[in-house]
């Protein structure tokens, strides 16, 4: 029964008509939830102040990777556009199994992470707007996570519950890494 809401909901949302600039945008949504948007921690990771915050993210990161490789090798569950007649990837054929999303997870991470640590300290900073700015912002990396998930649905790559799965295993790392992290700088083992 759960297989097939997924499959309906995986059909209504998939893009297989989708008009060129919005194919395009949905490409662009995607690759930036791809493995490659951890390069710019790479100069995070060298400059003194700011290598404990890029080691723990980065840390959550590959901890995600690893739960949803070892995840997706347990399960094994077919692509939709293995599964299903009609459909086809619109911009590449990932030879891995489907389940959970692994760009789902990685953009809810650090979308966790990196809201986490932001209200974290704008509660050490305290006043009203400076708390407000970090709700925003933590709305902002919630949404284009989201944005991210959807993409991998729309273009023929995920199913529904592959995203959400993926979605809740990347915020629960995130908020997790965030949390050790944060109370790692405020015992003071910087």
């Amino acid at each position: 029964m759960l297989e097939a809401l997924d499959t309906r909901i995986f059909l209504a949302l998939y893009g297989g008509s989708l008009s060129a600039p919005l194919r395009v945008t949905a490409l662009v949504i995607t690759y930036l939830g791809s493995g490659w948007m951890m390069l710019p921690l790479v100069p995070l990771l060298v400059r003194p102040r700011t290598r404990a915050f890029a080691t723990a993210l980065t840390l959550a990161l590959l901890t995600t990777a690893a739960f949803v490789f070892v995840t997706k090798a347990a399960v094994g569950r077919p692509r939709p556009f293995v599964a299903l007649p009609h459909v086809h990837a619109l911009f590449d054929s990932p030879r891995d199994p489907s389940f959970p999303s692994g760009h789902s997870a990685g953009a809810f991470t650090a979308a966790a992470f990196l809201s986490s640590t932001l209200w974290h300290r704008a509660r050490r900073i305290n006043p009203r707007p400076v708390r407000l700015r970090a709700l925003a912002i933590a709305g902002a990396l919630f949404a284009f996570a989201s944005a991210i998930a959807v993409s991998r649905i729309v273009l023929g790559v995920h199913y529904p519950f592959d995203a959400l799965v993926g979605a809740a295993l990347g915020t629960t790392v995130g908020g997790v890494a965030a949390r050790i992290d944060s109370r790692r700088r405020w015992l003071g083992a910087s």
